[in-house]
């Protein structure tokens, strides 16, 4: 884990195997613009403890599993800038302002403290303080710009170290605790022997104040981080530089650390970005930001001065972004941040379908080479900047079941593509369509040899433009040519009460979105009774009967006949209509012709939920659904891509759309795998406007089952089992958001409890809506 603190008071808890921010700690106080800020921070040894530090001398105890806060204590300083978990993770060290240490029994939040210097606070930059790994000494310095050793159980000094580099501003102990490292305000670094308290020798190299040290885990580096704007990498053996890290928008470095395998360089600068960096090449792999405010666009656009009061907060508003612009990241962050390149403004998801990419984030901080997937850059996919969409006004209010929506759309200099139109958030037109396999297959391709590798490696043969020129052959085509400017109209079925209408147009390309634009209008026609339609999908068998499984079938009738259960008093009894098909029923040609015949039936109005347990699979940039008429070989009479989904999606009138996959991916599900579901979920549930909930396991996991059903579909059935757990707002009514936040929570507790992390993806893209009344 890594840990970042900020001056809105938080913690950033980030999860560096999986790039993102697990937790956003919150707990400590303070008026003021920096009481309660996070001053100082520390891992307990095996990483299962973190402490915090902050400007108003409290520290607080927090469980990094959970995220939970353990325990707090209050120091008699303003800040706290040094903290330390003792290897048995039975006492807590820290270091003050006021040039105090003291030592917390974690058990009974007694303490004891000692002073390391006399009489009133020193006037200094930085008061820092170092804490042996062993948890017996400290080390301090004083107005005299002294290095004094501390033995912490007795309070005593134990010696003294020379004072001839001028004001120390960072201390840090080697492993073994043999040696200490020392950054001046001058910008030197003075390496110490312990035993002897002599100098071994001065790094020279940084311009600046030196605000933080670090040793490497066998003690042979040294990493440091400077006011100067740069890190610097060093070998103690021979005091040279070996590596020196800056940005392209370089700010003081104020924190730096080291991964245990001295594979990652961590960097915490002033302007509040975390970056991680690859040791050997001093490259960025990518930079992590916990975002605290932001300013509304509107003085973007106006250039108007804005004042502090104008910022506005975020809550668990995060994202990681690589140099080459693939990104993930909370949906809160995504909302609200931008990319600026010259004059031009564009909203980071306008980028989503193609730099979506959590997978590729993770493979850069695993130390794949990742050459073979980004095969485009941000920067190229600008020099085709996205269109510009105008809808002409609509009346305010409407009492005819269509309305006609007519748009323009003109190209910003790097034509137009694929044109999308949505009704209340849910896609109901686009004028391109979707390959479903983008390269011919071999054959014998077997499920269960598709592992995290064997699928990157798939990805990796996709044909794709060079570099430079934008454009993936797997990504939409439009059906017509539109040249710099296009016309047209469609026909929107209207219901009851508001309608949002919603329009944006891509570049030739179809790399990047324009802005969406909105009209809005009245609809005063009477409601109608909805009807709720389910289409529930689960094999056991198939063809190839190596792969079959155990539980999908039932997983399948089970979901059914609950939300034929529970759904009544949101719909009528009469107006349920579920169809379920399992195993020789559920060929790729019956699913879809099942589909297609809803679409025919369904009105705007109407919901939606389509569920399917079984196999599914990553392949070629795609994701698969297996349909029971799979032979053993990879091909597309078999497999519906999540393509093929799309557009069977939006010819479905329904607003309210619901998808849920239970499937075993046999090949295992590994970081590669994890990693990609997220990105193929997420921007398919992006271009659909509806909501995706996903989970995968591993073939075993799926055999194994739990309780009669698949664990994921178990939690599931209990969230609509009438659970008063899931209803968030006590209004009675349990949302998809509800259902799909319970089952997450849920799925990821018991498979952490059996030894097989599930982690379900729940993606929400659709407007939230009800699933059931509690009776």
């Amino acid at each position: 884990p890594e840990a970042y603190g900020l001056d809105d008071k938080t913690i950033s808890l980030w999860d560096v195997s999986q790039g993102k921010c697990a937790h956003i700690l919150k707990g400590h106080k303070g008026s003021g613009s920096t009481a309660g800020s996070i001053a100082s921070l520390s891992f307990s040894q095996d990483s299962t403890k973190l402490v915090s530090g902050s400007y108003d001398g409290g520290v607080t105890l927090w469980d990094v599993v959970t995220g939970g806060e353990t325990m707090t204590f209050q120091t008699n300083g303003k800040t706290v800038n040094t903290v330390f978990i003792s290897p048995d993770n039975r006492v807590i060290i820290t270091g003050d302002d006021t040039q105090q240490i003291m030592v917390w029994n974690m058990s009974t939040g007694n303490n004891s403290s000692f002073k390391t210097a006399e009489g009133a606070s020193m006037t200094r930059t930085v008061t820092p303080y170092a804490f042996s790994r062993n948890g017996r000494y400290a080390l301090s310095t004083n107005e005299s710009n002294s290095l004094i050793l501390w033995d912490i159980s007795s309070g005593k000094e134990v010696k003294r170290f020379s004072d001839n580099h001028g004001e120390i501003t960072a201390l840090a102990f080697s492993p073994d605790g043999s040696r200490a490292i020392a950054g001046t305000s001058g910008g030197d670094l003075a390496l110490f022997d312990i035993a002897s308290g002599k100098d071994i020798r001065t790094l020279k190299g940084h311009k600046g104040l030196v605000r933080s040290v670090a040793f490497s885990r066998d003690g042979a580096y040294v990493f440091s981080g400077s006011h100067d704007e740069t890190a610097r990498l060093w070998e103690v053996s021979t005091g040279k530089e070996i590596g020196q890290l800056t940005t392209d928008n370089p700010k003081k470095v104020n924190a730096v650390a080291m991964s245990p395998d001295q594979r990652l360089l961590v960097t915490g600068s002033l302007d509040g970005a975390t970056r991680i960096w690859n040791r050997n090449t001093s490259r960025e792999i990518v930079k992590m930001v916990k975002l605290i405010k932001y300013l509304p666009h509107f003085y973007i656009r106006s250039g108007a001065a804005a004042k502090e009061d104008d910022f506005k907060p975020l809550l668990d508003a995060w994202v990681v972004m690589t140099p080459d612009g693939y990104y993930t990241g909370s949906p809160s962050a995504l909302e609200n941040i931008s990319v600026v390149k010259g004059f031009s403004i564009y909203k980071i998801d306008q980028f989503y379908d193609v730099f979506y990419r959590p997978d590729i984030i993770i493979a850069g901080l695993r130390g794949e080479d990742t050459r073979g997937l980004v095969t485009l850059t941000m920067e190229d996919a600008l020099k085709n900047p996205p269109p510009e969409v105008e809808i002409a006004s609509v009346p305010k209010s409407t009492d005819e079941e269509s309305l006609r929506i007519r748009y323009n759309v003109s190209s910003g200099g790097g034509g137009i593509g694929e044109v999308r139109v949505f009704h209340n958030g849910k896609l109901i037109y686009s004028d391109g369509y979707y390959k479903s396999m983008v390269k011919k297959p071999g054959d014998n391709v077997a499920l269960a040899s598709l592992n995290g590798a064997a699928v990157y490696q798939s990805m990796r043969a996709i044909t794709i433009k060079e570099k430079g020129a934008a454009g993936l052959v797997a990504s939409p085509i439009a059906t017509q040519t539109k040249g710099d400017s296009f016309k047209s109209e469609i026909a929107v079925e209207t219901i009851p009460g508001v309608n949002e209408i919603s329009i944006a147009a891509f570049n030739k390309d179809n790399t990047i979105q324009s802005k969406m634009e909105t009209v809005a209008f009245k609809s005063t026609l009477a409601p109608k009774d909805p009807h709720l339609y389910v289409l529930a999908v689960g094999i056991d068998k198939y063809k190839d009967a190596s792969i079959n499984l155990a539980f999908s079938a039932k997983d399948a009738r089970d979901v059914a006949a609950k939300l034929l259960a529970q759904s009544v008093g949101i719909y009528k009894r009469e107006n349920i209509h579920a169809l379920v098909l399992t195993d020789g029923e559920a060929t790729k040609k019956n699913i879809l012709a099942k589909i297609a015949e809803l679409a025919g039936k369904m009105k705007p109005t109407d919901g939606l939920v389509i569920f399917v347990a079984g196999h599914g699979v990553l392949y070629q940039n795609s994701y698969y659904l297996i349909a029971h008429d799979y032979n053993g070989n990879i091909n597309e009479e078999a497999m519906i891509s999540s393509n093929e989904i799309m557009e069977v999606s939006k010819k479905i009138k329904s607003l309210n759309q619901l998808f849920i996959f239970d499937t075993c991916h046999a090949g295992g599900v590994d970081w590669i795998v994890s990693g990609l579901y997220d990105a193929r979920m997420s921007i398919l549930a992006r271009q659909m406007g509806l909501h995706i909930f996903a989970s995968a396991s591993s073939m075993q996991e799926a055999r194994d089952g739990y309780k009669g059903n698949g664990l994921f579909t178990h939690t599931l059935l209990n969230g609509l089992s009438n659970n008063k757990k899931c209803n968030k707002n006590n209004d009675g009514k349990i949302t998809i958001e509800e259902l799909g936040e319970y089952t997450k929570i849920e799925t990821t507790e018991i498979s952490r409890k059996t030894g097989h992390e599930q982690v379900p993806m729940i993606i929400n893209f659709g407007n939230d809506y009800p699933v059931y009344e509690l009776h």
